[in-house]
């Protein structure tokens, strides 16, 4: 599983993009028109070639292959209220509009049938159906028969709305991440005193500890967890932020550990049974090495070494999901 920026997130930091979400959302629940790229980059002042290059994690929506719901601000439930205003005002507008052709349609046939009949003899009644009337009644009965599709389907998109409002409801607020990780600083004070890297280890044992601890007093085992292997080559907040919003409550720790052995075991301490783990990547050596020398200058030789040399997380028992995601792009392996 491909994991990309929430669209939230995404949207807040790109006007463009934010724009082109609207658009879209527009055009599916306000106007009832059809979605197309070409339409909708041009509102957007983009070109066609712009949206598929840097928006084309947009093109499902567009195509039909994504659900446009998932586009509505989640933590702003005003947002699907005023869609249901818009959609509820337009229902109206139609009705009324089938109202007033009904009766305009009802004079006018009374108006013809009048006429006619102070030409006609009573026994030729039936026979009134002149060419001018049948092209009258004909034109008002194609008025009414798109009238009432319209309103048909402006129906459909109220009905869909409601749903969707009532989903929302259902599931409650969006919900929330815990997220943890070890004070290393008491291991950084250990090292600088006696320059012993077992001291170290110990004290980042202790707080790893701490970490495991705080999960296991959740008491719903099912709660998701993420682990963040943090590999000293990319920043835990920019992960974090880099992560889909949260639909129910998950925990997200961070743990720097190198050893799949210890990886493992620390995993069967763990009370839950939803867990994936996320190790960090470079695309090359070099990139690596400047990302380490940069972010982690003052931990000790050892960790950085033993980090270098880490071991490849494999899928194992008892966790789910193994991702490993460059800095830059994160990407399923």
């Amino acid at each position: 599983m491909q994991y990309d920026k929430t669209l939230s997130a995404k949207a807040q930091s790109n006007p463009t993009r934010q724009k082109l979400i609207e658009i879209i959302v527009d055009i599916y629940f306000s106007r009832g028109g059809a979605l197309q790229v070409g339409k909708v980059a041009e509102e957007a002042g983009i070109t066609r070639q712009a949206f598929h290059r840097y928006y084309g994690d947009l093109l499902g929506y567009i195509k039909g292959e994504k659900d446009v719901n998932a586009l509505l601000p989640k933590s702003a439930p005003d947002s699907v209220s005023g869609l249901l205003q818009v959609t509820q005002q337009r229902a109206s507008e139609l009705e009324m509009r089938l109202a007033e052709t009904e009766k305009k349609h009802k004079a006018e046939l009374s108006a013809a049938l009048d006429r006619h009949i102070t030409s006609l003899m009573n026994n030729d009644i039936t026979l009134f159906e002149t060419d001018s009337v049948r092209v009258t009644l004909d034109k008002q009965t194609t008025f009414i028969s798109h009238l009432v599709a319209q309103l048909d389907q402006v129906k459909a998109e109220l009905t869909k709305a409601k749903l969707n409002t009532t989903n929302q409801k259902l599931v409650g607020t969006p919900g929330s991440r815990i997220v943890y990780g070890p004070n290393l600083k008491p291991a950084f004070t250990a090292y600088k005193k006696n320059g012993v890297y077992k001291a170290y280890l110990g004290e980042k044992s202790k707080e790893i500890a701490k970490v495991i601890e705080k999960v296991n007093q959740h008491e719903n085992t099912s709660t998701p967890l993420i682990i963040f292997v943090d590999r000293f080559i990319s920043n835990f907040e920019d992960f974090l932020g880099q992560l889909p919003a949260p639909r129910t409550t998950e925990i997200v720790i961070r743990l720097p550990v190198f050893s799949s052995m210890e990886i493992k075991n620390l995993i069967r301490k763990i009370k839950k049974t939803s867990i994936s783990i996320h190790v960090p990547e470079c695309p090359s050596v070099a990139e690596t090495v400047a990302q380490r020398k940069f972010r982690a200058s003052s931990a000790p030789a050892e960790e950085l070494l033993a980090a270098e040399k880490a071991d490849h997380v494999h899928l194992f028992k008892g966790v789910d999901q193994v991702v490993h995601f460059s800095v830059t792009s994160r990407v399923e392996k």
